[in-house]
């Protein structure tokens, strides 16, 4: 049955006087609707529900107000339908547009038009556009088309791509779809694609995806996914399985990151557990790989290195506080400052300087000019030995070979190598006369 609305007594739906037969209201109806019914205006009618009722209908395609504590439990619905002060729909289906204000809510129901929240999404299914205005939160419920937040998103499964506005936050829920983010992440499952544009943060949820660019600022969360960063990246965990491209306008000064990184911007800071290959400048960290490198350009200052097998190529730079622990170490570039404490360091470079100590030396086709050294060797006597100075015999050949040529004929450097003297016989000689041997 088909009734029309016309506020002819008061302006509340429960009152059986407002309903009639006939679009021309001269057929009173003996009832409210019920459910099955279909309801409309009246002729030059639009009203408003506005007592404490719950509204039960079978079908409208009239546009519906509900305000105070009205709620709508069930039915189809062709007309928009404004919620306020406390209005609720709990369930039913609708066709037209649908405005939530701030104190009103949708806690079920199935939408096939617009939405516009400035209260609360709890519970339904949205299958057009949603708009979660500031001051509006979305919980839960699944949503299957574009949804823009301007609010606070703390939970749900979003089918289609979502639009994180500045000053808005995303805590938690599942997204299969682009996320454009210009707002604060925080928590989540990201499994279709994160654009983290300039006023973005990410400091939380897991993102795995194909890749990203990071216009914006990681500070935190887990990243199963290539990044290239050209901005901000300040901590965040990134999977071994995964590269981070560190662009020329990228900044790393934090972070965990278990996979391959290539740094074309600055590095500051973090834990990095994959091969480094360096074209610009670092200046902190812990690096354990083996097989890191410092290409052409590439300027290393700082850190602690305990990787094997480094290379520092043509063109590349070492400088400042840089501790190089790994054996294998291969210079072909310029080594300035730094200390390198590994047990194998070949020069095909320059060694203008730094610190070398325990290191055994081989000077290639290479130049020093600076620096200094104390290698470690141990010499160990026996009893057997005879001569007027056994002692600065052994010890001289032993010291030889431990300087192997590091190249100091071609200038610089202060060569002090340590020896451990073990098993001294008794008799002939003395301590001091193994001081100052070995040089060349």
């Amino acid at each position: 049955m088909t009734l029309y609305f016309l506020a002819a007594i008061d302006n509340t739906w429960s009152n059986v006087g407002n309903w009639f037969q006939d679009s021309g209201a001269t057929l009173p109806n003996s009832a409210v609707p019920v459910s099955g019914d279909d309801i409309l205006y009246a002729d030059g009618e639009s009203g408003t529900a506005s007592s404490s009722i719950t509204i039960d209908l079978g079908a409208g395609s009239c546009a519906i107000n509900i305000s105070v504590t009205a709620s709508i439990e069930s039915g189809n619905f062709s007309g928009s339908v404004a919620l306020t002060s406390g209005g609720i729909i709990n369930g039913g289906t609708f066709t037209d547009d649908v405005e939530v204000n701030s104190g009103s809510s949708i806690s079920g129901g199935t939408f096939e038009a617009s939405i516009s929240n400035s209260g609360t999404i709890s519970v339904g299914t949205f299958n057009s556009d949603v708009t979660n205005n500031s001051g509006g939160t979305i919980s839960s419920g699944s949503f299957n088309s574009t949804v823009t937040n301007s609010g606070a998103i703390t939970g749900g499964s979003f089918e289609g791509n979502v639009t994180n506005a500045f000053g808005a936050t995303i805590s938690l829920g599942s997204f299969n779809l682009t996320v454009t983010n210009e707002g604060t992440l925080s928590g989540g499952t990201f499994g279709g694609g994160v654009i983290n544009n300039a006023t973005g943060n990410i400091s939380g949820g897991t993102i795995s995806i194909v890749a990203m660019n990071n216009d914006g600022t990681i500070s935190g969360g887990t990243f199963d996914v290539d990044v290239t960063n050209n901005l901000t990246i300040s901590g965040g965990t990134f999977d071994s399985m995964f590269t981070v491209t560190n662009s020329a306008t990228g900044t790393i000064s934090l972070g965990t990151f278990n996979g391959a990184v290539t740094n074309g911007g600055t590095i500051t800071d973090g834990t990095f557990n994959g091969v480094v290959t360096n074209s610009a400048a670092i200046s902190g960290g812990t690096f354990s790989a083996t097989e890191s490198s410092n290409v052409t350009s590439g300027v290393i200052s700082g850190g602690t290195w305990t990787g094997t097998n480094f290379t520092n190529d043509a063109g590349g730079e070492i400088n400042g506080t840089a501790v190089f622990s790994g054996s294998g170490f291969i210079n072909t570039g310029t080594i300035d400052e730094g200390t390198f404490t590994g047990a194998d360091l070949v020069n095909d470079g320059v060694i203008n300087g730094g610190t070398f100590n325990g290191t055994n030396l081989t000077n290639g086709t290479g130049s020093i000019t600076g620096g200094t050294y104390t290698p470690s060797g141990t010499i160990a006597f026996s009893s057997a030995i005879t001569g007027t100075d056994p002692y600065y015999a052994q010890t001289s050949a032993i010291l030889g070979a431990v300087s192997a040529d590091p190249g100091f004929a071609q200038g610089g450097g202060t060569y002090a190598p340590v020896i451990t003297v073990t098993d001294v016989p008794s008799g002939g000689g003395g301590s001091s006369d193994i001081l100052g041997t070995g040089l060349l």
